[in-house]
């Protein structure tokens, strides 16, 4: 029989296959009945592009984000009435795309991002990952305030579908409102 079950994922930022992850949950026995569907990101082609067009320019990395997002809108409206439970997950990058994606009147039943936080500005300006993005970005993100409007939750109805957030048990990376 057909599975009511829909899991939409996105990879993360430098998985090159792309279907890594997916391999490896639909080892667990309840996932391997379930219908897939992998999203590829734009400029995911090779380690090169990434390096060149998503890191080195945030406006091409948000644009990246956002098309994602909209593919994944995509599908659910496209395939709700085939499937009794649509998930998106995604892991790290991809992780980013289904918290975005859950931000704007929410399409899907359940959301999973894996080892993906909704403060964006902890990320990009103050974690570990923030070595990564240039200094004149970071003190101009600071300097013009647009580091507060990085945090999806403030964009989250309470009553939407629910987010499980897979992270680390230590996490210090990524914060949700569960956690605290």
């Amino acid at each position: 029989s057909a599975s009511d079950t829909l899991i939409v994922y996105h990879h993360g930022l430098c998985e090159i296959p792309h279907d890594v992850v997916p391999r490896a949950l639909a080892l667990f026995s309840e996932l391997r009945h379930c219908d897939w569907i992998h999203l590829k990101g734009s400029h995911h082609g090779s380690l090169n592009q990434i390096a060149r067009h998503l890191i080195a320019d945030r406006d091409t990395f948000l644009r990246s984000l956002v098309a994602s997002a909209a593919v994944a809108r995509r599908i659910a409206r496209k395939l709700r009435s085939r499937y009794r439970r649509p998930v998106l997950c995604g892991i790290s990058m991809g992780g980013l795309v289904t918290l975005l994606e859950r931000s704007h009147e929410p399409l899907f039943d359940l959301y999973v991002p894996l080892v993906a936080g909704p403060d964006l500005e902890d990320v990009v300006l103050r974690s570990a990952f923030s070595r990564v993005v240039q200094g004149s970005v970071r003190r101009r993100a600071l300097r013009q305030g647009w580091a507060q409007r990085l945090d999806l939750t403030t964009h989250w109805d309470p009553e939407g579908p629910p987010v499980c957030a897979l992270l680390a048990r230590s996490d210090q990376l990524f914060r949700l409102p569960a956690q605290q």
